[in-house]
């Protein structure tokens, strides 16, 4: 296995957890209810049929997680160290030490709990994005129904934007030491 190009492992179903760690150079995790793709320069790792899928980075700047949800209710929960998305039964894929993460909500009462650091952190959130973004790190949630941004100390900001049109247009910046 150690010169394989592409290795795919496929659960039986039930509880079955998969353990994925990227290499040296920068790489690209991609989950879903039912599957996770982790490759980079000359390999790709697929899982099949894990209730839970754990990938780690190696912290490069290139290193990025794409979270996608299932019909149902799920929770996006990201911190400048780690970030899931799980539905509480049926799959729960972790990307640790990735540095750009994104959870994209396609249907269901989906929610994204966003927690800071405890530097300068910046938050920036529209109808369609949230994105919170800080030393190293940015976890954004896309096309979330309810969003929650948590600072943790440090001079954070947030900018929050409506769509045009006859909607409240709202933007709050404010400093919290």
């Amino acid at each position: 296995l150690a010169s394989a190009e592409t290795i795919t492992v496929k659960g039986n179903g039930g509880t079955d957890t998969a353990n994925l760690s990227d290499s040296a150079g920068a790489d690209a995790f991609n989950a879903w209810q039912g599957g996770a793709v982790l490759s980079g320069a000359g390999y790709l790792l697929q899982t099949e049929a894990f209730r839970y899928v754990y990938a780690t980075a190696n912290g490069n700047v290139g290193d990025s997680a794409v979270l996608e949800d299932s019909p149902g209710a799920d929770n996006f929960t990201a911190s400048p160290s780690a970030a899931f998305l799980t539905d509480g039964a049926a799959f729960y894929n972790k990307a640790t030490a990735f540095k750009i993460v994104r959870a994209y909500s396609t249907a269901g009462a989906d929610v994204a709990n966003l927690y800071g650091s405890a530097g300068a952190d910046a938050f920036t959130a529209s109808p369609k994005t949230a994105t919170l973004t800080g030393s190293g790190f940015s976890n954004q949630a896309n096309k979330f129904p309810s969003v929650t941004a948590n600072g943790s100390g440090g001079a954070d900001t947030a900018n929050l934007s409506d769509s045009p049109g006859a909607r409240l247009y709202a933007r709050i910046q404010r400093q919290i030491a």
